[in-house]
């Protein structure tokens, strides 16, 4: 199994995970006697990361995702701006997120200089 089909798999996982956990939440959310559900940090990071590949992606395949306690943090380089705002709207869906944070990405220019 190579690199990018563990990666997949991976992601895949994650997606079924977040998906069962929704229902679990919305079902939370009719009746207040089911517990809470909260997402750990690398499943959020990984769900994350798959939204903003689903929203960019060959565009800007570079974007990388980091996530500390819900607080999700966007670095790498983006394409355009336009790539950027679509991965933080993105990225803010995802459950477990509570912030999220884009300054660290980097836009690419065709300027010769730069």
């Amino acid at each position: 199994m190579n690199a990018i089909t563990t990666t997949r798999a991976a992601l895949f996982a994650v997606t079924l995970a977040a998906s069962a956990l929704s229902g679990i939440a919305s079902a939370a959310a009719s009746n207040s006697q089911l517990p809470d559900v909260s997402v750990s940090g690398d499943a959020v990071a990984l769900h994350v990361t798959a939204a903003v590949r689903d929203v960019v992606g060959n565009t800007s395949p570079e974007i990388t995702v980091t996530n500390r306690a819900g607080e999700v943090t966007l670095g790498g380089w983006a394409r355009n701006a336009n790539d950027v705002s679509k991965a933080s709207s993105v990225a803010a869906t995802v459950p477990g997120v509570k912030q999220v944070y884009a300054a660290g990405v980097h836009l690419w220019s065709s300027r010769a200089g730069f």
